[in-house]
Protein backbone atom coordinates (compact mmCIF):
# COMPACT_ATOMS: atom_id res chain seq x y z
CA UNK A 1 0.00 0.00 0.00
CA UNK A 2 0.67 3.52 -0.84
CA UNK A 3 2.76 4.66 2.52
CA UNK A 4 2.51 9.24 2.24
CA UNK A 5 5.96 10.72 3.55
CA UNK A 6 5.20 11.88 6.97
CA UNK A 7 8.92 13.77 7.28
CA UNK A 8 7.99 17.11 7.48
CA UNK A 9 11.07 18.01 4.94
CA UNK A 10 9.13 15.93 2.05
CA UNK A 11 6.01 17.06 2.89
CA UNK A 12 7.41 21.10 2.46
CA UNK A 13 9.35 20.05 -0.53
CA UNK A 14 6.21 18.90 -2.04
CA UNK A 15 3.98 21.45 -1.29
CA UNK A 16 6.86 23.72 -2.69
CA UNK A 17 7.25 22.27 -5.95
CA UNK A 18 3.37 21.98 -6.43
CA UNK A 19 3.09 26.01 -5.39
CA UNK A 20 5.31 26.24 -7.90
CA UNK A 21 3.94 24.50 -10.86
CA UNK A 22 0.25 26.38 -10.13
CA UNK A 23 1.87 29.31 -10.46
CA UNK A 24 2.45 28.89 -14.22
CA UNK A 25 -0.57 26.62 -14.60
CA UNK A 26 -3.13 27.26 -12.05
CA UNK A 27 -5.98 25.31 -13.12
CA UNK A 28 -6.74 21.81 -12.71
CA UNK A 29 -6.61 19.09 -9.85
CA UNK A 30 -3.27 18.36 -8.07
CA UNK A 31 -3.17 13.94 -8.48
CA UNK A 32 -0.58 11.67 -7.22
CA UNK A 33 -0.88 8.46 -9.03
CA UNK A 34 0.30 4.84 -7.52
CA UNK A 35 -0.29 1.58 -8.70
CA UNK A 36 -0.60 0.59 -4.73
CA UNK A 37 -3.11 2.92 -3.71
CA UNK A 38 -6.38 1.02 -3.06
CA UNK A 39 -8.50 3.65 -2.19
CA UNK A 40 -8.77 7.47 -3.18
CA UNK A 41 -8.00 10.10 -0.63
CA UNK A 42 -6.76 13.58 -0.60
CA UNK A 43 -4.09 15.96 1.47
CA UNK A 44 -3.95 19.53 1.99
CA UNK A 45 -0.17 20.28 1.81
CA UNK A 46 0.65 23.72 2.16
CA UNK A 47 -3.04 24.84 1.20
CA UNK A 48 -2.74 23.02 -2.18
CA UNK A 49 -5.60 19.77 -2.34
CA UNK A 50 -3.17 17.04 -3.70
CA UNK A 51 -5.71 13.85 -4.34
CA UNK A 52 -3.99 10.48 -4.13
CA UNK A 53 -4.91 7.82 -6.95
CA UNK A 54 -4.65 4.66 -8.09
CA UNK A 55 -4.19 4.06 -12.04
CA UNK A 56 -8.16 3.35 -12.16
CA UNK A 57 -9.05 6.01 -10.24
CA UNK A 58 -7.19 7.91 -12.45
CA UNK A 59 -8.38 6.88 -16.00
CA UNK A 60 -12.21 7.73 -13.93
CA UNK A 61 -11.55 10.89 -12.93
CA UNK A 62 -10.07 11.89 -16.37
CA UNK A 63 -12.99 10.43 -18.14
CA UNK A 64 -15.62 13.04 -15.67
Amino acid sequence: KYSMPTDSKALSNIGRNLAAFREQYPDGKNFVVSHNIEKTFVRTINTIDVQFVGIESLLEELAS
